[in-house]
């Protein structure tokens, strides 16, 4: 019993860990673009309904609004945002720019472009200012909800409350633009506290320094293997759904089918050894497969279901 109830902590844990961090921005002045970085930590993340705003300090944090000279950007209910690998470096100039990928570990769309981004208010980074990533359902105003903040040229007094939260007390000038972190330790403990700055260059789409380029590198071998980042028009599978939850001796794999192909669904632990657990081809329309997995040991596993169109991963709990 205690074996399983910790295979059950070490389960929910992510849930209440870092899921999302913001590792850069650029106070765009008069030459530039206001551009934020987005680091997702956690792997298969759903960011569909969070805010990126900028704050106006003039009125205080608590009751700041959009309509205080500052701004937000909703991510778009869009599948685009449902799944997005640990690892992936998400770069959002204040711009209507069309999306960019390099390969599965960088993605670029503009803040401005309607597809992906819902915009409220004026959002415009200042010299002294505060950017911050806040939960789906949380109100634009104020700080209640906030996942993540990165500030600069604010006292510890302006900011007292907010975590987690990194703070520079340098302004973003026009000497000096980025903000970003030091990144000392190559972890998540890099994004809280006073351990960052600015500095008058830094690119967009790479790590801050060697240790953020390892933390980076640890996140992306938690992704279950020949992982994509599919737009929705170009998946052929949608609607996964996995039941019971945990798993013991096996389960039902629902999904629908856009178009007919073949279909394969496998087991993968957290090492990233995988477990065919069956292929076979589907119709289009709902379809629904039994898997067994009765000869799997106890433990976190990703459920991954794969088509020539893309792939979708699940984290999954094998109980004894």
């Amino acid at each position: 019993m205690r074996l399983l109830l910790l295979v059950v902590f070490l389960y929910a844990a992510p849930l209440f860990a870092q899921d999302v961090v913001i590792n850069k921005y650029r106070n765009g002045g008069d030459n530039l673009i206001d551009t934020v970085e987005v680091l997702v930590v956690r792997d298969n993340f759903d960011l569909r309904g969070y805010i990126l705003r900028d704050f106006a300090t003039s009125g205080g944090f608590n009751s700041d609004s959009v309509s205080m000279g500052s701004g937000s950007y909703r991510f778009a209910n869009s599948q685009f945002w449902q799944r997005i690998p640990a690892g992936t470096l998400l770069v959002l100039p204040v711009s209507n720019v069309s999306v960019q990928k390099l390969g599965d570990t960088v993605v670029t769309v503009g803040l401005d472009n309607s597809v992906y981004f819902t915009k409220s208010g004026a959002f415009d980074i200042a010299t002294a200012d505060m950017v911050m990533i806040k939960r789906p359902g949380a109100t634009i105003s104020g700080t209640s909800g906030s996942v993540h903040a990165l500030s600069a040229g604010l006292s510890i007094a302006t900011v007292s409350g907010i975590t987690p939260l990194l703070r520079t007390s340098d302004n973003t000038g026009t000497a000096t633009p980025y903000a970003l972190p030091d990144n000392p330790r190559g972890d998540t403990t890099d994004y809280n506290g006073n351990r960052a700055g600015t500095v008058a260059q830094a690119r967009f789409g790479l790590a801050n320094n060697p240790a953020n380029q390892r933390f980076l590198d640890s996140l992306r071998r938690l992704r279950a293997p020949l992982t994509s980042v599919q737009h929705e028009k170009q998946l052929a599978l949608t609607n996964v759904r996995i039941a019971p939850a945990p798993i013991n001796n096996d389960c039902t794999v629902g999904f629908q089918m856009n178009a007919s192909g073949t279909v394969e669904i496998s087991l993968v632990d957290m090492r990233g050894h995988a477990r065919h657990l069956t292929t076979a081809y589907h119709a289009a329309g709902e379809q629904s497969v039994r898997v067994s997995v009765g000869d799997v040991a106890q433990g976190i596993y990703f459920l991954v279901v794969k088509t020539g169109g893309g792939e979708w991963r699940e984290k999954v709990l094998v109980v004894r």
